[in-house]
């Protein structure tokens, strides 16, 4: 069982995905997902939700290896955001993964018996040229990734989600340094209303972050928060956001590919991500 104060999060980059690569991570997805998908016109934009949806199933299997990657059921929560559903446990021994042979999708839902134990939470994400997937258990959990692109940084799409005095702090900004604090501001306040389950339906503004010091206040918020952000490459940002909790959580960045080539563990990644305090604060904008 992955301890309460642990949080893993998969990267995994999409450009080296081979076909077999593909068709693997699709044939873990349950008939939802796979209408879902087949809705996607955008050829990338379905290759990035097959991608996430089958990490996921992948990474919550790891954590709990009694359970099949294909057996995982999903539902939504009344605001919309995903959560495992409790079955009946399965009636015959859950494959290996990727084992000779082996139907994965033939074996039953151990949900029950996870649930007892402590259900995990996760988030997915996927942009382009990546995907993310973050799990962890006894806390909420939010993930964002973005693929950079730099004609989106302009004050006028800034204005969108930033409080005035993160908009100010932004224009005063040299025009070098805009870029990576617009991704930033995004990615973070994405990872931080995900983990609280509502996503905007929670007004962006009411989360206003500051850099010197790091820290956030969220307008209405209920409990503390403790979040991560950095870059990946030169060409993404991600953060990464759990509930506070007593214990301080500890962030472990892994790479997801060997998971989907070969079934194989993921590789920790020398990621350095930034940490910031999220803490609630009363009253409105």
């Amino acid at each position: 069982m992955m301890p309460s104060d642990c949080i893993d999060l998969y990267l995994l980059p999409t450009a080296g995905l081979t076909p077999g690569d593909m068709a693997r991570l699709a044939a873990l997805l349950d008939s939802t997902e796979t209408d879902r998908a087949a809705r996607l016109r955008d050829t990338d934009a379905r290759a990035g939700f097959v991608a996430a949806h089958g990490l996921l199933r992948l990474a919550l299997s790891r954590h709990r290896p009694s359970v099949a990657p294909a057996s995982w059921r999903f539902a939504a929560g009344p605001f919309g955001k995903p959560g495992i559903v409790a079955d009946s446990p399965p009636d015959r021994p859950v494959p290996p993964l990727y084992a000779p042979g082996s139907d994965a999708g033939a074996a039953g839902i151990a949900a029950e018996g996870i649930a007892a134990e402590g259900t995990p939470s996760f988030s997915l994400t996927h942009t382009a040229g990546l995907v993310a997937v973050a799990v962890a258990t006894g806390r909420d959990v939010g993930v964002d990734a973005e693929a950079v692109v730099a004609d989106a940084a302009t004050s006028a799409v800034a204005a969108t989600f930033c409080t005035p005095v993160e908009l100010a702090a932004f224009d005063a900004l040299a025009e070098a340094d805009r870029l990576a604090r617009f991704f930033t501001l995004w990615t973070l306040k994405e990872s931080i209303l995900k983990a609280a389950g509502r996503g905007f339906l929670i007004p962006p503004q009411d989360v206003e972050i500051g850099f010197s010091p790091p820290a956030a206040r969220w307008i209405g918020g209920e409990t503390p928060w403790l979040a991560w952000h950095g870059a990946f490459g030169n060409g993404h940002h991600i953060a990464v956001c759990v509930a506070a909790m007593p214990a301080p959580p500890r962030l472990a960045v892994l790479d997801a590919g060997p998971m989907v080539r070969s079934a194989a563990e993921p590789v920790p990644l020398p990621l350095a991500l930034d940490s910031l305090a999220v803490v609630p604060a009363g009253g409105t904008n």
